[in-house]
Protein backbone atom coordinates (compact mmCIF):
# COMPACT_ATOMS: atom_id res chain seq x y z
CA UNK A 1 0.00 0.00 0.00
CA UNK A 2 1.08 3.56 -1.02
CA UNK A 3 1.80 6.00 2.01
CA UNK A 4 -0.92 8.43 0.12
CA UNK A 5 -3.64 5.64 0.02
CA UNK A 6 -2.64 5.19 3.89
CA UNK A 7 -3.39 8.84 4.53
CA UNK A 8 -6.26 9.21 2.81
CA UNK A 9 -7.81 6.41 4.66
CA UNK A 10 -7.23 7.83 7.95
CA UNK A 11 -8.89 10.92 6.62
CA UNK A 12 -12.12 9.20 4.90
CA UNK A 13 -12.16 7.41 8.94
CA UNK A 14 -11.22 10.45 10.69
CA UNK A 15 -13.64 12.62 8.36
CA UNK A 16 -16.01 10.18 8.92
CA UNK A 17 -16.33 10.00 12.77
CA UNK A 18 -16.25 13.24 13.30
CA UNK A 19 -19.34 13.85 11.05
CA UNK A 20 -20.85 11.03 12.34
CA UNK A 21 -20.95 12.32 16.14
CA UNK A 22 -21.92 15.93 14.81
CA UNK A 23 -18.37 17.37 15.06
CA UNK A 24 -18.61 19.15 12.13
CA UNK A 25 -16.27 22.60 12.93
CA UNK A 26 -13.18 20.18 13.77
CA UNK A 27 -14.38 17.36 10.46
CA UNK A 28 -14.09 20.89 8.28
CA UNK A 29 -10.68 21.80 9.83
CA UNK A 30 -9.16 18.36 9.05
CA UNK A 31 -10.82 18.65 5.81
CA UNK A 32 -9.25 22.06 4.97
CA UNK A 33 -6.27 21.00 6.05
CA UNK A 34 -5.57 18.54 4.13
CA UNK A 35 -7.87 18.92 0.25
CA UNK A 36 -4.87 20.49 -1.23
CA UNK A 37 -2.36 17.76 -0.62
CA UNK A 38 -4.22 15.04 -1.66
CA UNK A 39 -6.81 14.04 -3.61
CA UNK A 40 -10.22 14.09 -1.80
CA UNK A 41 -12.79 11.45 -2.88
CA UNK A 42 -16.32 11.90 -3.55
CA UNK A 43 -17.28 10.25 -0.15
CA UNK A 44 -15.07 12.51 1.77
CA UNK A 45 -17.15 15.53 0.66
CA UNK A 46 -20.29 13.70 1.17
CA UNK A 47 -19.65 12.93 4.69
CA UNK A 48 -19.45 16.93 5.26
CA UNK A 49 -22.37 17.18 3.22
CA UNK A 50 -24.38 15.05 5.10
CA UNK A 51 -22.79 16.14 8.34
CA UNK A 52 -23.99 19.76 8.10
CA UNK A 53 -27.30 18.54 6.60
CA UNK A 54 -27.80 16.68 9.79
CA UNK A 55 -27.50 19.60 11.99
CA UNK A 56 -29.42 22.12 9.72
CA UNK A 57 -27.09 23.66 8.20
CA UNK A 58 -27.81 23.55 4.38
CA UNK A 59 -25.40 26.45 3.51
CA UNK A 60 -22.44 25.12 4.56
CA UNK A 61 -23.68 21.76 2.79
CA UNK A 62 -24.06 23.31 -0.42
CA UNK A 63 -20.55 24.80 -0.14
CA UNK A 64 -19.46 21.24 0.14
CA UNK A 65 -20.82 20.76 -3.69
CA UNK A 66 -18.92 23.54 -4.52
CA UNK A 67 -15.88 22.77 -2.77
CA UNK A 68 -16.06 19.62 -4.77
CA UNK A 69 -16.39 21.19 -8.06
CA UNK A 70 -13.34 23.34 -7.06
CA UNK A 71 -11.16 20.54 -6.20
CA UNK A 72 -12.05 18.89 -9.44
CA UNK A 73 -13.79 16.41 -8.02
CA UNK A 74 -17.08 15.63 -9.32
CA UNK A 75 -20.63 16.18 -7.78
CA UNK A 76 -22.18 12.31 -7.44
CA UNK A 77 -25.84 11.88 -6.52
CA UNK A 78 -24.43 10.83 -3.02
CA UNK A 79 -22.93 14.92 -2.85
CA UNK A 80 -26.71 15.83 -4.40
CA UNK A 81 -28.72 13.46 -2.47
CA UNK A 82 -26.83 15.10 1.25
CA UNK A 83 -27.79 18.34 -0.03
CA UNK A 84 -31.40 17.51 -1.37
CA UNK A 85 -31.71 16.11 1.76
CA UNK A 86 -29.89 19.32 3.86
CA UNK A 87 -32.57 21.32 2.14
CA UNK A 88 -35.86 20.09 2.40
CA UNK A 89 -35.49 19.30 6.27
CA UNK A 90 -35.22 22.90 6.49
CA UNK A 91 -37.87 23.49 4.27
CA UNK A 92 -36.05 25.09 1.31
CA UNK A 93 -38.16 23.41 -1.13
CA UNK A 94 -37.90 25.86 -4.23
CA UNK A 95 -34.18 25.92 -3.76
CA UNK A 96 -34.27 21.59 -3.58
CA UNK A 97 -36.18 22.26 -6.69
CA UNK A 98 -32.94 24.29 -8.35
CA UNK A 99 -30.71 21.86 -7.08
CA UNK A 100 -32.56 18.61 -8.40
CA UNK A 101 -32.72 20.84 -12.13
CA UNK A 102 -29.00 21.14 -11.96
CA UNK A 103 -28.06 17.67 -10.78
CA UNK A 104 -30.25 16.78 -14.05
CA UNK A 105 -28.58 19.26 -16.27
CA UNK A 106 -25.43 17.48 -15.07
CA UNK A 107 -26.54 14.26 -16.20
CA UNK A 108 -26.41 12.65 -12.66
CA UNK A 109 -29.45 10.11 -12.60
CA UNK A 110 -31.94 10.21 -9.55
CA UNK A 111 -32.59 6.96 -7.88
CA UNK A 112 -35.83 6.13 -6.15
CA UNK A 113 -34.56 7.50 -2.97
CA UNK A 114 -34.70 11.33 -4.65
CA UNK A 115 -37.47 10.57 -6.99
Amino acid sequence: MSLEFCQLFMIWISSYSLCKRKHLKQAEQLFGEVKNCLSLSAETYSFLTSGWGKIDDSDKARKMLVAMNEQGCPVDLLAYYNLLGALCKVVRVDEAKRVLHDMLLKRVEPDAFII
